[in-house]
């Protein structure tokens, strides 16, 4: 039993070259692999295919390209069922889809060899039973079991499937092998990547233990693309994909699998998969092409029809002048790369101010220059810095922003019943410097302002958190969705709220194109991750990536300390924070057990001092121990006296227990003799009137007797008359028997007449059948003939292949020799031309040393040049002789003239000559069958004769039986009526046979009765000899009462006396315990000691790492280190803005808090300008502090924007007020600065300004209209 076992053809459209006619090459490649797959079937001929899943690449695509890949896989699967029975199952519904599988299904339907399957279900096929377990479809799962957690789900979901295959195994046929299909992943198997794939969280697996409970002889697996046997399990297989499908598959096989169930072999047969190939290009590789215009061989000679793509890692200024347009011309067409996928930078080394930021080097190295500057020793340094390391450590883990790193870009924002929005969606893909245009009251900052702004903090400039929900009645809620990314990470931020005020609030991270919940249980804690995630809060944010028209002077108008916490937010420095709790807390934890140790040894010296008392309380104790013992012994001896009294009268009241007890026996067996009597006298009464009836009884027997002689002479005539019937109802049933026969008869002869029919037609036709079966031989030999050609066609398509490789290997090869000889030559003659213009007095440049090198170049150029020529004219034979030999293999395969199709054709016609075929070998039988018929038909004649003849004998005898019957039938009447006589009569011989026993019985019951009332006599005077001795003995036993009162008082005063000295005995151990802890006590003071003077030292440096990680610590150094950046980057902006005018100039100082007496960092900010005193920023007039809140903030986007851990991605700012002309192109010129300088940065403006507007290359024009706003972007 062999089957071929594939899955996950992908049949579909993927990234890739199109031929002239529009197809997509890479789908040309699958169906390469497809046609492969056929021809090794027809080769190797399985009794049966099954497909996997995954049949398709995509559920959802346009009509006319979805039908064409349906029609691809009806194709496909129709020649494969030529060969064989095929199973094709349906996979995961994302590739699978509902409507593709119900085509297939619909177009099938009559096949008897092909199964189209999309629910768990048992086939039984070639005698092997095959299981169908189709891919994962949620919906259906979440329908049987609603509201789980993802969680829940993935372990019901788990459960559930196990369940599936447990049952399925159930439905099997026991006598037959068994087969399961699956398309699931099962933990243990290595996927495309190459790592092992272990339980997923989220999503639902077939587990290893199941499978081999269920005992299957053959797991057939879909889904993971990678071929294996899945060692977690027996008989366990993934086939893989038939072709690779992206760069997770480079360097693997691709292919399916033919498992013989007989001989328990698993044969992998390779796919023509199209290969992926990465090719890696550091700094020097990206120089080197920059600089000489061409690609290095050794890096791309594999190119050769392989789908590349190129990861490289430069500076800023090499990725800025890299041409990769050139590049992916050069992959075609130097290297003859089939797709170019991308040429991407891996690593961007960008060498601006960055470097000159203190926050760019590590907090370790940060506390080193802050010891260093505090002037500390080495050694105490060394030892602060170890202890500093777990807390940047814990902090770092906590640090949420600190785990992301890249630019923070804008991917959409989607909004519905939002301000004047009532639902739009906008994708920030396209955008790079963009201004936005509209009517006041449009919804220009509605959308890209506030809606960002609610969305991520929810802050309303209403301050009403229903605010922003749009004015409709129809509208009783509202939703915004912003998507956004931090470097290669994707998150999405869901917030609804309704208009009676119930909010939502949701984080997800896209992990490999599925949305993972990130957010927390309660609202106020995701908004709390949120910001963590983005590295800025809401006033952060609005200070430099979102600025508002009212919020210009958002960061100067901010108190001098919010000025420093804001810097610190955008240069990141959140971390700091984190740290100066954790040392807080640890310089708590310390003095906490410093305190506990001083109390241990402030107990430990009160111990000490009580020795001596100790001793004198031992002595006490042990005393006052030995007096209670002897009153112990004194109050036992009392109570054994009054115990041995009491023991007399409890003996006595023991006997008088027992007589009493005696007399109520007597009494109770008294009263049961008199009971006896009572019975004995109800027996009398009862056989009285029998024995009165004695002279009857003997009148009924009488009678009784004379009834059965006149039974006697009846009995023999009923005899015969029974007789008789039963001889008349035997002989009818025969008559029916044999007419029942002869009906059988007549059948059998009717069937016989249509063999003999049927023989003579096929007979007749002898001719024709001959011709049919010469036809048939001849369709056999020329399928031989046929199978004997597509070996050979598919051994010249190997060799064809396989030159075809080493040509464009050989190609790929001469490429690269071409260019490193291109490039020596080049360097021989560029060093040769040094001897024309060195304007050398002496001919032939003389033995200078500087012309040496130039003299021995020039002299290799003929050389060299002649070298390559000959190089050249040997490459183009052996280029030559691969192709003459490539011609010959095509011409030899065009000449074998091999169609795959005739195979199938000349079976089809073999399929409709067979029953002719066979008719015809069987031609003799069919004589003899004829004869035999003929022969029958006799026989039955025979046996209907003879059947009628035994009727009509036994319709004769049945005549004469009825006359005896109704002869004999007054007899038989009369003797029913003597039976009934003697029934009713027969009462009198019952009543003969109880009359003695009744007579007896009333003898026996008189003679009891005087027995019994003697022994009742002697039960009375028991009882009052009993009750006599029970009188004495009561009376011995009175007094007990007050001897067990004495006895209870002795044992209560014995206990207390116990108690004492137990008490004593407890004392006494905790005194002598207490004595040897005052002797420790002195060791252990000494060894408490020395633990609080290490811990002292401990909280010493605890509280100097709090110190250095507190806002006046690392985080004041790394501000002021970088506040020149800010000052020049500020100053540059504000001099263009007002002609060199006006400065600006940051001053950090530290002033102390009057409610907690405490410094604190400050940031001031002075506004110079020529020619007046300098001013704070609040001085200034309106059009000045725009001007001047506008430098600060484009200064700080800057700094954002280039600094380490999360960047800007996005600066988003409103139209500023009060700027002249002047003010308005320096305002344009500084974004542009920006834009130029960070390309990944996305600048969107909002303006009226038609002047502004040209300014800006992309536009977005927001309308509003009687359904509210909408965005138009050109």
């Amino acid at each position: 039993m062999k089957i071929l076992h594939t899955a996950d053809w992908h049949i579909g459209n993927f990234s890739g070259p199109v031929d002239k006619d529009g197809q997509n090459l890479r789908a040309v490649d699958t169906g390469m692999c497809l046609n492969h797959l056929h021809d090794i079937a027809l080769l190797r001929k399985p009794d049966m295919i099954l497909v996997s899943g995954d049949i398709f690449h995509q559920a959802r695509v346009w009509a006319d390209r979805g039908l064409s890949e349906v029609q691809t896989a009806i194709r496909v699967i129709e020649t494969l069922g030529s060969i064989c029975p095929v199973v094709v199952m349906r996979g995961t519904p994302n590739h699978d889809g509902e409507e593709q599988f119900e085509s297939l299904r619909e177009y099938f339907s009559s096949s008897s060899t092909i199964r189209i399957i999309t629910r768990p279900c048992v086939l039984q096929i070639c005698g092997v039973n095959i299981a169908c377990l189709p891919g994962f479809d949620r919906g259906i799962f979440r329908a049987k079991f609603p509201g789980l957690s993802k969680e829940e789900e993935s372990r019901v979901f788990t459960e559930e499937i196990s369940k599936i295959v447990l049952g399925l195994k159930a439905k099997c046929h026991p006598a037959m092998k068994s087969v399961l299909m699956a398309h699931y992943t099962v933990p243990g198997c290595n996927t495309e990547s190459g790592q092992t794939q272990f339980f997923a969280q989220f999503e639902p697996v077939l587990m290893p233990e199941t499978l081999d409970a269920a005992g299957w002889d053959l797991v057939a697996m879909g889904h993971i693309h990678r071929p294996q046997h899945v060692e977690s399990c027996r008989n366990t297989f993934y086939c893989g994909a038939v072709n690779a499908l992206n760069f997770n598959d480079e360097g693997q096989k691709r292919g399916f699998y033919i498992h013989d169930l007989d001989t328990d072999t698993h044969s992998f047969y390779e796919t023509p998969a199209r290969q992926f190939l990465t090719i890696h290009m550091d700094s020097r590789d990206i120089g080197d092409y920059i600089d000489q215009g061409y690609l290095p061989g050794n890096l791309f000679m594999e190119s050769r029809d392989k789908i590349v793509r190129v990861l490289y890692t430069c500076t800023e200024e090499q990725n800025k002048a890299l041409n990769r347009a050139e590049m992916e011309h050069d992959l075609y067409n130097a290297f003859g790369a089939f797709w170019v996928a991308g040429i991407e930078p891996e690593k961007v080394t960008i060498g601006t101010s960055k470097e000159e930021l203190s926050e760019k080097t590590n907090p370790e190295k940060n506390l080193v220059d802050y010891l260093k500057e505090k002037g500390l020793p080495d050694a105490d340094m060394g030892a602060i810095v170890e202890a500093a390391r777990p807390i940047i450590a814990e902090a770092t883990v906590g640090n949420q922003a600190a785990r992301y790193t890249g630019a923070f870009v804008p991917i959409s924002i989607e909004v519905k019943n939002y301000r004047n929005y009532s639902d739009e969606h906008f994708d920030f893909k396209n955008v790079s410097f963009c201004t936005i245009n509209g009517k006041n009251g449009a919804g220009k900052s509605s959308l890209f302002m506030d809606a960002i702004l609610d969305c991520l903090f929810e802050e309303p400039r209403e301050g009403d958190l229903t605010g922003w929900i749009r004015a409709d009645e129809s509208a009783r809620s509202g939703s915004i969705i912003f998507t956004f990314s931090i470097g290669e990470h994707v998150f999405r931020v869901t917030r609804t709220r309704t208009k009676s005020g119930k909010a939502t609030l949701n984080l997800a991270e896209q992990i490999e194109g599925e949305w993972q919940n990130r957010s927390c249980e309660k609202l106020k804690d995701t908004q709390k991750k949120i910001i963590d995630v983005i590295g800025m809060d809401s006033l952060t944010f609005r200070s430099c990536a979102l600025i508002m028209q009212d919020q210009y002077g958002l960061f100067l108008e901010a108190s001098k300390e919010d000025r420093m916490t804001i810097l610190g937010n955008i240069l990141g420095l959140g971390i700091y924070d984190s740290m100066t709790i954790i040392s807080k807390q640890k310089n708590t934890d310390v003095n906490r057990e410093i305190i506990r140790k001083k109390d241990q040894i402030t107990q430990l010296e009160y111990s000490e001092s009580r020795e001596t008392d100790l001793s004198n309380q031992i002595a006490h104790l042990e005393q006052a121990r030995e007096e209670k013992s002897v009153d112990k012994q004194k109050f036992t001896a009392i109570r054994d006296s009054v115990a041995a009294q009491l023991q007399g009268k409890k003996q006595a009241s023991e006997r008088a227990e027992k007589l009493l007890s005696s007399c109520n026996t007597l009494q109770k067996k008294k009263s049961a003799t008199e009971e006896l009597i009572r019975e004995q006298k109800a027996i009398i009464s009862e056989v009285t009137p029998l024995i009165a009836q004695s002279d009857a009884i003997a009148t009924g027997v009488c009678k009784y007797n004379n009834l059965l002689e006149q039974e006697k002479s009846l009995i023999t005539e009923n005899a015969m008359y029974t007789n008789n019937v039963n001889n008349l109802d035997r002989i009818n049933g025969e008559i029916e028997t044999l007419k029942l026969d002869i009906r059988k008869a007549q059948i059998r002869r009717q069937a016989t007449n249509m063999d003999v029919d049927g023989c003579s037609t096929i007979l007749s036709n002898v001719s024709a059948l001959e011709d049919a079966a010469k036809q048939y031989e001849q369709y056999s030999s020329d399928l031989e003939d046929i199978q004997k050609r597509s070996q050979k066609y598919i051994a010249l398509s190997n060799s064809i292949s396989k030159i075809q490789k080493e040509l464009g290997d050989a190609r790929a090869a001469y490429n690269a020799e071409v260019s490193e000889r291109v490039t020596t030559l080049r360097a021989y003659q560029q060093k040769a031309e040094l001897l024309q213009d060195s304007e050398c007095p002496i001919s032939g440049g003389g033995d200078c040393r500087f012309l040496a090198d130039a003299k021995n170049a020039a002299a290799r150029v003929q050389p060299y040049t002649e070298a390559c020529t000959r190089w050249k004219n040997e490459s183009f034979a052996k280029l030559k002789k691969l192709q003459n030999n490539l011609k010959a293999l095509e011409s030899e395969l065009t000449r074998l003239s091999y169609d795959p199709l005739a195979s199938d054709n000349i079976k089809s016609s073999m399929a409709t000559l067979l029953p002719q075929v066979e008719k015809y070998k069987n031609l003799d039988a069919t004589r003899e069958k004829l004869k035999a018929a003929q022969g029958q038909l006799q026989e039955i004649d025979e046996s209907v004769s003879s059947l009628n003849q035994k009727m009509s004998k036994l319709q004769i005898d049945a005549v004469k039986v009825a006359s005896e019957v109704d002869r004999h039938e007054t007899a038989a009447d009369d003797y029913k009526k003597l039976l009934s006589e003697l029934a009713a009569n027969k009462v009198w011989i019952e009543k003969e046979k109880q009359l003695p026993a009744a007579q007896g019985a009333a003898a026996t019951a008189e003679k009891q009765i005087t027995e019994l009332h003697n022994l009742v006599e002697e039960y009375e005077r028991d009882i009052n000899d009993k009750n006599s001795d029970y009188e004495k003995e009561k009376s011995a036993a009175e007094g007990s009462k007050s001897l067990n009162k004495q006895l209870t008082d002795i044992d209560t005063k014995l206990t207390a006396i116990q108690s004492s000295m137990y008490d004593l005995t407890i004392q006494l151990g905790a005194a002598q315990q207490k004595l040897k802890d005052c002797i420790s006590a002195k060791k252990q003071t000494s060894v408490l000691m020395q633990s609080v003077h290490e811990l002292s030292h401990a909280a010493a440096i605890y509280e100097t790492l709090k110190a250095a990680f507190s806002q006046d610590g690392i985080p004041h150094n790394i501000i002021r280190s970088m506040l020149p950046l800010l000052t020049t980057t500020a100053n540059t902006i504000l001099g263009q803005m007002t002609g060199g005018k006006m400065g600006m100039e940051f001053i950090t100082d530290k002033i102390l808090k009057s409610n907690s007496r405490k410094e604190v960092p400050t940031l001031d900010i002075i506004i110079n300008e020529y020619g007046k005193d300098s001013l704070p920023y609040l001085s200034k007039s309106g059009g000045e502090k725009v001007k001047a809140s506008l430098s600060a903030i484009l200064s700080l986007a800057e700094i954002k924007s280039s600094q380490a851990g999360i960047q800007l991605g996005m600066l988003f700012i409103d139209e500023p007020p009060f700027l002249d002309e002047d003010g308005i192109q320096a305002y344009c010129d500084a974004l542009e600065t920006i834009q130029h300088r960070y390309s990944g940065l996305k600048v969107m403006a909002i303006t009226h300004d038609p002047e502004m507007k040209a300014r800006f290359p992309q536009s977005i024009d927001i309308i509003k209209d009687d359904t509210g706003s909408h965005v138009l972007m050109e």
